[in-house]
Protein backbone atom coordinates (compact mmCIF):
# COMPACT_ATOMS: atom_id res chain seq x y z
CA UNK A 1 0.00 0.00 0.00
CA UNK A 2 1.38 3.36 -0.81
CA UNK A 3 1.57 6.19 1.77
CA UNK A 4 -0.62 8.64 -0.26
CA UNK A 5 -3.36 5.43 -0.23
CA UNK A 6 -2.76 4.80 3.56
CA UNK A 7 -3.73 8.39 4.18
CA UNK A 8 -6.62 8.66 1.49
CA UNK A 9 -8.54 5.33 3.01
CA UNK A 10 -7.90 6.93 6.75
CA UNK A 11 -8.98 10.33 6.15
CA UNK A 12 -9.12 11.28 10.32
CA UNK A 13 -5.40 10.10 10.63
CA UNK A 14 -2.99 12.73 10.37
CA UNK A 15 0.00 10.49 10.72
CA UNK A 16 0.49 6.58 10.89
CA UNK A 17 3.65 4.32 13.03
CA UNK A 18 5.90 2.87 10.72
CA UNK A 19 4.45 -0.47 12.29
CA UNK A 20 1.36 0.28 11.51
CA UNK A 21 2.47 1.17 7.92
CA UNK A 22 4.74 -1.96 6.88
CA UNK A 23 3.30 -4.50 9.84
CA UNK A 24 5.87 -6.09 12.47
CA UNK A 25 7.87 -8.94 10.14
CA UNK A 26 11.31 -7.55 10.15
CA UNK A 27 12.32 -7.95 6.92
CA UNK A 28 9.27 -5.87 5.47
CA UNK A 29 10.55 -3.40 8.39
CA UNK A 30 13.86 -3.72 6.63
CA UNK A 31 13.16 -3.55 3.14
CA UNK A 32 10.13 -0.76 3.50
CA UNK A 33 12.82 1.37 4.97
CA UNK A 34 15.07 2.82 2.06
CA UNK A 35 12.04 3.60 -0.29
CA UNK A 36 10.80 5.62 2.66
CA UNK A 37 13.71 7.55 2.85
CA UNK A 38 13.43 7.96 -0.86
CA UNK A 39 10.08 9.69 -0.08
CA UNK A 40 11.32 11.83 2.40
CA UNK A 41 14.11 12.96 0.46
CA UNK A 42 11.57 13.96 -2.59
CA UNK A 43 9.56 15.75 0.05
CA UNK A 44 6.45 13.64 -0.26
CA UNK A 45 6.51 12.80 3.19
CA UNK A 46 7.49 14.03 6.69
CA UNK A 47 9.28 11.67 8.84
CA UNK A 48 8.41 12.41 12.65
CA UNK A 49 10.93 10.60 15.57
CA UNK A 50 10.87 10.85 19.46
CA UNK A 51 14.20 9.75 20.48
CA UNK A 52 16.40 6.99 18.68
CA UNK A 53 15.19 3.76 18.08
CA UNK A 54 11.61 5.12 19.21
CA UNK A 55 8.78 4.73 16.45
CA UNK A 56 9.15 6.44 13.71
CA UNK A 57 5.80 8.39 12.61
CA UNK A 58 4.84 9.27 8.87
CA UNK A 59 3.00 11.78 8.11
CA UNK A 60 1.99 13.95 4.50
CA UNK A 61 4.40 16.72 4.40
CA UNK A 62 1.49 19.21 4.27
CA UNK A 63 -0.36 17.78 6.79
CA UNK A 64 2.62 17.58 8.85
CA UNK A 65 3.57 21.65 7.83
CA UNK A 66 -0.40 22.42 8.42
CA UNK A 67 -0.56 20.82 12.19
CA UNK A 68 3.09 21.46 13.61
CA UNK A 69 4.47 24.49 11.40
CA UNK A 70 7.67 24.66 9.77
CA UNK A 71 10.49 23.71 11.72
CA UNK A 72 12.70 25.27 9.90
CA UNK A 73 11.35 28.71 10.54
CA UNK A 74 13.86 30.01 12.73
CA UNK A 75 16.79 28.47 11.31
CA UNK A 76 15.72 30.63 7.99
CA UNK A 77 14.82 33.77 10.00
CA UNK A 78 18.26 33.61 11.21
CA UNK A 79 20.20 32.54 7.99
CA UNK A 80 18.32 35.90 6.10
CA UNK A 81 19.88 37.97 8.68
CA UNK A 82 22.85 37.08 8.58
CA UNK A 83 22.78 37.06 5.03
CA UNK A 84 21.70 41.06 5.16
CA UNK A 85 24.51 40.97 7.45
CA UNK A 86 27.46 40.71 5.19
CA UNK A 87 29.51 42.27 3.17
CA UNK A 88 29.40 42.69 -0.55
CA UNK A 89 32.41 41.07 -0.97
CA UNK A 90 30.87 38.28 0.50
CA UNK A 91 27.70 38.61 -0.69
CA UNK A 92 29.01 38.11 -4.08
CA UNK A 93 31.18 34.99 -3.12
CA UNK A 94 27.64 33.16 -1.38
CA UNK A 95 26.41 34.07 -5.24
CA UNK A 96 28.99 32.41 -6.58
CA UNK A 97 28.71 29.37 -4.52
CA UNK A 98 24.86 29.13 -4.69
CA UNK A 99 25.58 29.27 -8.74
CA UNK A 100 27.94 26.17 -8.72
CA UNK A 101 26.11 24.05 -6.59
CA UNK A 102 23.16 24.97 -9.09
CA UNK A 103 24.72 22.46 -11.43
CA UNK A 104 27.74 20.87 -9.35
CA UNK A 105 29.25 19.20 -12.35
CA UNK A 106 29.39 21.87 -14.34
CA UNK A 107 30.54 20.76 -18.67
CA UNK A 108 31.93 17.54 -17.20
CA UNK A 109 29.06 15.61 -19.10
CA UNK A 110 28.01 18.65 -21.57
Amino acid sequence: MSTTCHFEENKGKKKVSYTEFVGNNREEKIISFAPLLHLETQKKVWLEQEAHFEEIHIWLKEVYFKHKGDPYADLKEEFEKEIEELDDEKKQRLQEINKDFENPLGEMFG
